[in-house]
């Protein structure tokens, strides 16, 4: 594994929680760094159609699990795609989070094909970010993010909120490194009983992704 070695030199930024980054870095607006983002709906629940015998995964926010999401609990039918235009086949690699209520900030790296339901926020197809360092840093800094929140009795942010977030992006090779480092520290953690770096409440402050 690439060792992670401290950078010599950094320049000044001005945004919100980032003041400064590595030289080589830069600061990219979400709504730049994907090609693809997008959301999605729920079929009509009392129209069995659209739910029985599906075969279309369709992605809530309670299965996002800040992690790579193998499997989700519901399923659509093709009656109930093609009935709602708004509802897309999101590909393998997608980045899911949750926008609303108690799950918000919630995320997910899907490796399933399949659509969401209009709480979730897609992220996919960017040339100068990995979803996994993504997700990684949007667990690392969700706490900034429920802060924008909007709302009474839950929190909620939009898809427009998420569009304007700006993220820090290294170059690949070192966004591979720091995702490896960072899966690396989540196993070692798991194996003692714990929820690693997902568990980030728990989790130390020096360890978190604050970049």
């Amino acid at each position: 594994m690439t060792n992670l070695q401290p950078y010599k030199k950094y320049y000044p930024v001005s945004y919100d929680y980032v003041q400064s980054l590595p030289d080589g870095w830069q600061l990219w607006k979400i709504a730049h760094a994907f090609n693809l983002i997008g959301s999605g709906t729920t079929p009509e629940s009392g129209n069995t159609k659209f739910y029985i015998d599906g075969t279309i995964n369709w992605i809530n926010t309670g299965d996002l699990n800040d992690g790579v999401l193998e499997n989700c609990k519901n399923k659509i039918t093709e009656e109930a795609f093609k009935k709602h235009s708004v509802l897309k086949i999101y590909p393998k690699g997608t980045l899911l989070i949750a926008m609303y209520g108690a799950t918000i900030g919630k995320a997910s790296v899907i490796n399933i094909e399949g659509c969401t339901n209009q709480a979730c926020c897609a992220l996919s197809k960017s040339k100068v970010l990995t979803n996994k360092f993504t997700l990684y840093w949007f667990i690392a800094n969700r706490k900034n993010i429920v802060n924008l929140s909007y709302g009474g009795g839950q929190p909620n942010i939009s898809q427009d909120v998420i569009k304007k977030l700006k993220i820090p992006v290294p170059p690949l090779d070192v966004q591979n490194s720091i995702v490896e480092y960072l899966d690396k520290k989540n196993s070692e953690v798991d194996k003692f009983g714990s929820s690693g770096f997902k568990g980030i409440s728990k989790s130390n402050e020096k360890d978190k992704l604050i970049i």
